[in-house]
């Protein structure tokens, strides 16, 4: 498998787990002076997550004014919907945190979606001043993962999932799920200093096994892999059920 992998018993473990080892990264980037990204997926296990993050003992520790948020995917709906990632993150982090709002960088799911995945990538690149085919290093990027494989909003078989050029993509839904998307395409995602992963529950063990234990190309989990940067996997025990034991 790519990355390490770390077994908890329970959801709230995983996702206590995963709030601590974001703030280390945050921590060691904003040591030297400067400013950290911090990227967020949907999803309810990344939400437990944020929750986390907001309310964790460290947080009071971080310099919340040197960090810049944005997302790696959003539904392409208003931001009061609650099919919104921007909502969720809002309700879960951004309201408990004295975040300035010039450092929420949202991607707006209410323009058309061509156009919010340019509006998108035009932001990416002038915040982090690359330009070409360069790609913008976050300091780290939490997901979570679909049943089907998908992160962010990258889905087997996708447009974006094969993407190497831009820098967001925007999608119809798969799966007869109505509605469009945008997503961050895998050379951004793999550009991360750390790409954390969070997976809880007895549905997701099939896929946590295809994944880590098996040699899926054709699912976007597989692919991530960093270039270099960390790659961790935060999974419960009912979603490492069906691994081989190591």
């Amino acid at each position: 498998m790519k990355g390490k992998l770390f077994v908890f018993d329970t959801a709230e473990e995983v996702a206590g787990a995963g709030a601590a080892k974001t703030f280390t990264y945050l921590d060691a980037a904003l040591q030297g002076g400067g400013t950290a990204s911090l990227a967020l997926a949907g999803g309810k296990t990344p939400r437990n997550v944020y929750e986390d993050l907001a309310t964790h003992d460290i947080s009071r520790n971080i310099q919340w004014s040197r960090v810049h948020v944005f997302w790696a995917d959003e539904r392409c709906v208003p931001a009061t919907r609650p099919e919104s990632h921007f909502r969720m993150v809002q309700e879960a982090f951004l309201k408990r945190v004295p975040l300035p709002p010039q450092n929420i960088h949202r991607m707006a799911g209410d323009h058309p979606p061509a156009a919010a995945a340019q509006e998108y990538e035009q932001d990416l690149r002038k915040f982090f001043d690359v330009a070409n085919r360069n790609v913008p290093r976050f300091t780290v990027i939490l997901l979570g993962l679909g049943t089907d494989g998908h992160v962010a909003s990258l889905y087997p078989g996708s447009r974006g999932f094969h993407e190497t050029n831009k820098l967001v993509m925007a999608e119809e839904m798969p799966g007869g799920l109505a509605g469009s998307c945008l997503s961050m395409t895998l050379p951004v995602i793999n550009n991360a200093g750390a790409v954390l992963v969070f997976v809880t529950g007895k549905e997701k063990a099939p896929i946590v096994r295809e994944i880590l234990a098996g040699q899926m190309p054709n699912l976007p989990g597989q692919m991530l892999d960093p270039t270099s940067g960390d790659l961790c996997w935060f999974v419960d025990k009912e979603a490492a059920s069906l691994l081989p034991p190591s």
